[in-house]
């Protein structure tokens, strides 16, 4: 589950490189993926597992930096724990 932020992660930065960096030039994809994402992908419970997984969490040491995802983790947390 967990899985699912890093390749997004992975696939814009791989757009961004393929058009060199150009904004204007795949900034209309990026709406259409950032929109697809926000209604069906964007969870919680996918945030969690992103943390928590050790191959990622290992490989990325600045993930803890990230306070949107640290602050869905918390989030989901809280949730499950009352």
């Amino acid at each position: 589950m967990g899985y699912i932020y890093e390749a997004m992660d992975r696939a814009n930065a791989a757009i961004a490189t393929s058009f060199g960096h150009k904004e204007e030039h795949y900034e209309m994809a990026f709406k259409y993926i950032d929109t697809r994402w926000e209604y069906q992908l964007h969870q919680p419970l996918h945030a969690a597992g992103h943390v928590l997984n050790p191959e990622i969490y290992y490989s990325n040491p600045t993930i803890e930096d990230c306070s949107e995802v640290m602050n869905v983790l918390y989030d989901c947390i809280s949730r499950l724990v009352p």
